[in-house]
């Protein structure tokens, strides 16, 4: 195998929904997939589809999910956040109209 093809694997501190966990990261691979293994590592793969997860640094910016892990240069001890995305408000179809019936 050429070191081209060697794949860096690294032990990372996540927090998924409040759970804590260490998981194996791929460095090559993007970011999006620390959500799928920190799911799945913690039990929480069912009941929201994967874009409704985002991943957030310790100061709680949004990271973008597309970028390979390794291009974050992320320090040995870094610890990701694995939330679910905010709603944004909700829906606006309450505030429509009257909700009194038509006469």
């Amino acid at each position: 195998m050429s070191p081209q093809d060697a794949h860096t694997t690294l032990s990372v501190a996540v927090i998924v929904n409040g759970v804590a966990a260490t998981i194996s990261v791929e460095e090559e691979k993007p970011l999006r997939d620390v959500i799928k293994t920190g799911l799945r590592d913690t039990d929480q793969e069912h009941g929201h589809p994967m874009s409704d997860w985002i991943v957030k640094d310790a100061a709680g910016t949004p990271l973008d999910l597309n970028q390979k892990f390794e291009d974050f240069h992320f320090p040995a001890d870094v610890v990701l956040h694995i939330e679910l995305r905010g709603g944004g408000g909700g829906s606006n179809r309450h505030r429509r109209g009257s909700s009194q019936p038509q006469r």
